[in-house]
């Protein structure tokens, strides 16, 4: 939200400083702060996401190529994966 407030400040600086304008409807400033916080809003997400996604891939991925060196470091999380591992995968299904 905060990135997003951001954005839509330097998009209304923008079209005040530069002169360029984002749209011809009669409220330019609310247009251009709304267009740059959907920007800066989409991005952030994106970005946010792609980090989060990424770590979830590496944390699988540290667990299945060592999962005794995964243990030794982070006993918590290597028991929560052996177990969601172990009721999705190797018990039968009802």
């Amino acid at each position: 939200i905060g990135i997003s407030g951001f954005t839509g400040t330097f998009g209304v600086l923008l079209e005040e400083v530069d002169g360029f304008e984002f749209t011809s409807f009669h409220k330019p400033i609310i247009t251009a702060f709304l267009i740059g916080c959907a920007l800066g809003f989409v991005t952030s997400a994106t970005l946010l996401f792609g980090v989060l996604n990424a770590s979830a891939k590496t944390l699988l991925v540290c667990f299945a190529a060592d999962p005794y060196e995964f243990h030794k470091h982070h006993p918590g999380l290597s028991q929560d994966l052996r177990d969601a591992w172990s009721h999705q995968v190797w018990e039968p299904a009802a």
